[in-house]
């Protein structure tokens, strides 16, 4: 098996970290879908205080 990469270096790859958003950011999301749409601010304060994953809030069954 003939390898055309030896010799070759991998490329090194940035890493960045992220951070949960503060207090005061998720304040201001939820103030702004407020205005423009109630039921999605709700959404994202129910993800906010649960910690819920996306994934979870997607499978919530509303009645």
């Amino acid at each position: 098996m003939d390898n055309n990469f030896a010799g070759t270096k991998r490329q090194a790859q940035k890493r960045t970290t992220m951070g949960a958003p503060g207090v005061a950011d998720v304040q201001r999301l939820i103030a702004a879908a407020e205005s423009t749409d109630p039921v999605l601010a709700s959404a994202i304060a129910l993800g906010a205080v649960t910690a819920a994953r996306r994934g979870e809030l997607c499978a919530l069954r509303w009645s």
